[in-house]
């Protein structure tokens, strides 16, 4: 027994850890972010703006009915762009607890709020869980300040309209509250505190759930430049198999023109490889706005290989246009404008980083179950690497350990079963051996003298007497009993190097023809 659960356990462990499809493909944006972008597409309507800089607001709209609670995370309406060299600040909240006719800021419960390009939600719900948690007691409140919205990678949204009770804007900093300063705005800021506990009152009976909502409906899709080839080093295939199914959000007018979605591998540091690429067509519509495209033979590729995209130019309304989420998306390797055609490899010195833009594209796989070793590269820090690191990869790919594990432990049952079964027979047949034997009984003669003694062994042979008196078989030793012995970023600073990358900010791409509206703006109309 102990050894068919050793072996079992064995067979278990050789599988070893699972990557299931969806973690596979992971950075790519979450298939219902996809339809919602879709859907939307021409019909966003909503205008967010953002905190003012350097302003700490108070949410007096959030009560804390609990005598001690913790807060474990904060649900965000937020705008997330790459970090630069001018680029580095990040809004924080705060607690303040009342003393008097003043609320005094809560020492060491301030919590940055780190996003970047390497953490952002593939779903579009943002919530950010705190480490550790903020404890507040009944009659606290929570704050929220934003740093110089130039300067900052996380800007908060609030939206006009919806009734919200904060504070007037105090200076960044401020560590007393004077509640005579109390304003009820009509500025709902789009931050809900999450506790441990039911302990949130709202004034005006703002839910999480809605800020989700209001959080999804300020952001923006837009179409991609056209003619510009695209690399995205954060959407990276983490394991090897083949692309089945391409779905994506797009506006068609057209087929004339098309977009060009591509997997490419980085062979060194300074140079990319495309090993498959599909021309995309809005052949199948599946829903508002959003298309499938299915490969006539799957698009082979391996663990770490990245996502890339060829923007097609828009032919006298002849064109398929591929749309995306205006940032809060990973990092946008770019090439162009006026590049005519789609590249088959790239030096690293001819792209450029140039915004955090989300393509609204998903995919389907099949993983594979290819037994042949191979290699792969990996870098350190960023995955953008001064230094190349070579390492050999796991031989045997997910799907090949559980069907190779799945058939060793079949065996090792099938093998143990038929090892009892024998053992069972064996024991058997001795059994039927030593009952055959016991039968040829020594019998004591009563008619001799009575003092004549046996001489007949008592402890190995079975005595009769008169053929009625038998000794019971269990007190022979041989049939003794048998028991069954009984058998657990701050990614937001990558040490990328700066000397290997040209930093394109908005302000110096904005000397282009084909420009976006500056990035910096306050709003989005």
């Amino acid at each position: 027994m102990i050894l068919i659960k050793f072996l079992f356990i064995t067979a278990i462990l050789y599988l070893g850890p699972v990557v299931g499809q969806q973690e596979c493909v992971k950075k790519f944006m979450d298939l219902s972010l996809v339809k919602y972008r879709a859907q939307n597409i021409g019909t966003e309507s909503m205008t967010g703006q953002f905190m003012a800089s350097y302003t700490l607001r108070v949410l007096w709209e959030y009560q804390f009915n609990c005598s001690c609670v913790n807060i474990t995370s904060l649900i965000l309406g937020i705008n997330i762009r790459r970090v630069t060299d001018s680029r580095r600040l990040f809004p924080s909240v705060q607690v303040f607890t009342p003393k008097g006719s003043q609320y005094n800021l809560v020492t060491g419960s301030e919590r940055i709020i780190y996003y970047t390009t390497s953490n952002v939600s593939t779903n579009g719900m943002i919530e950010y869980p705190l480490d550790p948690p903020i404890k507040v007691t009944n009659g606290d409140v929570l704050a929220i300040s934003q740093p110089f919205k130039k300067a900052s990678v996380v800007r908060v949204y609030y939206i006009n309209g919806i009734n919200f009770s904060s504070s007037m804007e105090y200076h960044i900093g401020s560590k007393n509250i004077d509640t005579s300063n109390f304003l009820v705005s009509n500025e709902l800021i789009l931050v809900y505190p999450v506790t441990s506990g039911y302990c949130v009152n709202s004034t005006n009976s703002i839910t999480a759930e809605f800020v989700k909502k209001k959080a999804l409906e300020i952001q923006r899709s837009q179409p991609f430049y056209y003619l510009s080839q695209y690399i995205y080093p954060q959407i990276v295939f983490s394991c090897n198999g083949s692309v089945t199914k391409w779905i994506f959000g797009a506006y068609s007018m057209g087929s004339l023109s098309r977009p060009e979605l591509q997997i490419w591998r980085q062979l060194g540091p300074n140079n990319y490889n495309k090993i498959g690429s599909s021309l995309i067509n809005a052949t199948k519509m599946i829903g508002s706005n959003l298309y499938e495209f299915i490969p006539e033979v799957p698009l082979q590729f391996q663990e770490g290989d990245m996502f890339g995209v060829y923007s097609n130019n828009m032919v006298n309304g002849d064109s398929l246009i591929l749309y995306e989420q205006r940032e809060s998306g990973p990092m946008n390797l770019r090439i162009g404008p006026r590049l005519v055609s789609p590249l088959s490899t790239i030096s690293f010195l001819k792209l450029y980083q140039f915004t955090n833009d989300y393509p609204l594209v998903t995919v389907e796989i099949s993983q594979s179950t290819d037994l042949e070793e191979s290699s792969t590269t990996e870098y350190s820090g960023s995955p953008y690497p001064s230094q190349l690191i070579s390492k050999p990869s796991q031989s045997l790919s997910v799907s090949a350990k559980w069907l190779i594990g799945g058939i060793i432990g079949a065996i090792t049952i099938i093998s143990l079963a038929s090892i009892l079964v024998l053992a069972c027979i064996i024991v058997f047949i001795k059994k039927r051996v030593n009952l055959h034997n016991s039968t040829d009984y020594s019998i004591i003669d009563t008619r001799k003298d009575d003092t004549k003694k046996d001489d007949t062994k008592q402890d190995d042979t079975l005595i009769m007497n008169d053929m009625t008196s038998v000794t019971p078989m269990q007190d022979n030793s041989a049939y003794g009993s048998t028991h069954d012995a009984a058998v657990n970023e701050n990614p937001a600073y990558d040490s990328y190097s700066d000397g290997t990358y040209l930093y394109m900010s908005n302000n110096l791409y904005a000397t282009v023809d084909e420009v976006k509206q500056d990035q910096d703006d306050d709003q989005y109309i």
